[in-house]
Protein backbone atom coordinates (compact mmCIF):
# COMPACT_ATOMS: atom_id res chain seq x y z
CA UNK A 1 0.00 0.00 0.00
CA UNK A 2 1.42 3.46 -1.01
CA UNK A 3 1.11 6.92 0.98
CA UNK A 4 0.35 9.54 -1.06
CA UNK A 5 0.87 13.25 0.22
CA UNK A 6 -1.12 15.85 0.23
CA UNK A 7 -0.22 20.09 0.85
CA UNK A 8 0.27 20.60 4.18
CA UNK A 9 0.86 17.92 6.03
CA UNK A 10 -2.49 16.16 5.25
CA UNK A 11 -1.76 12.49 4.42
CA UNK A 12 -3.98 10.14 2.03
CA UNK A 13 -3.40 6.16 1.58
CA UNK A 14 -4.04 4.98 -1.63
CA UNK A 15 -4.10 1.10 -2.84
CA UNK A 16 -0.99 0.15 -5.33
CA UNK A 17 1.27 2.35 -6.77
CA UNK A 18 0.26 6.23 -8.60
CA UNK A 19 1.49 6.86 -11.82
CA UNK A 20 2.74 10.29 -13.15
CA UNK A 21 -0.38 12.11 -15.99
CA UNK A 22 -0.14 15.33 -17.50
CA UNK A 23 -3.23 16.81 -18.27
CA UNK A 24 -3.87 20.46 -20.49
CA UNK A 25 -6.04 22.85 -18.81
CA UNK A 26 -7.27 25.53 -19.67
CA UNK A 27 -6.19 28.78 -18.14
CA UNK A 28 -9.69 28.89 -16.45
CA UNK A 29 -9.47 25.73 -15.26
CA UNK A 30 -6.06 26.09 -13.65
CA UNK A 31 -6.97 29.21 -12.28
CA UNK A 32 -10.58 27.62 -10.56
CA UNK A 33 -8.72 24.38 -9.21
CA UNK A 34 -6.13 25.99 -7.48
CA UNK A 35 -8.52 28.79 -5.63
CA UNK A 36 -10.15 25.33 -4.95
CA UNK A 37 -7.50 23.53 -3.42
CA UNK A 38 -6.35 26.47 -1.42
CA UNK A 39 -9.92 26.96 -0.11
CA UNK A 40 -10.37 23.18 1.01
CA UNK A 41 -6.48 22.75 1.91
CA UNK A 42 -5.66 20.05 -0.15
CA UNK A 43 -3.31 20.44 -3.39
CA UNK A 44 -4.78 20.21 -7.20
CA UNK A 45 -3.75 16.49 -7.69
CA UNK A 46 -5.64 15.16 -5.08
CA UNK A 47 -8.83 17.64 -6.06
CA UNK A 48 -8.17 15.76 -9.77
CA UNK A 49 -8.06 12.36 -8.18
CA UNK A 50 -11.28 12.82 -6.80
CA UNK A 51 -13.21 14.52 -9.43
CA UNK A 52 -12.08 11.82 -11.79
CA UNK A 53 -13.31 8.70 -9.80
CA UNK A 54 -16.60 10.39 -9.18
CA UNK A 55 -16.78 10.83 -13.14
CA UNK A 56 -15.88 7.65 -13.84
CA UNK A 57 -17.63 5.84 -11.43
CA UNK A 58 -20.88 7.77 -13.03
CA UNK A 59 -19.97 6.67 -16.33
CA UNK A 60 -19.19 2.99 -15.74
CA UNK A 61 -23.11 2.85 -13.95
CA UNK A 62 -24.53 4.40 -16.94
CA UNK A 63 -22.61 2.06 -19.20
CA UNK A 64 -23.42 -0.96 -16.90
CA UNK A 65 -19.63 -1.58 -16.68
CA UNK A 66 -18.36 -3.69 -13.81
CA UNK A 67 -15.61 -1.83 -11.33
CA UNK A 68 -11.78 -2.46 -12.10
CA UNK A 69 -10.74 -4.73 -8.90
CA UNK A 70 -7.64 -2.65 -7.93
CA UNK A 71 -6.25 -5.28 -5.53
CA UNK A 72 -3.09 -7.15 -7.04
Amino acid sequence: MGVGWCARSTYVIYRGQMKRTNIHLSERQRERLHRLAEYVDLNAAEIVRRALDRYLDEEEAKLGLQPIKTDK
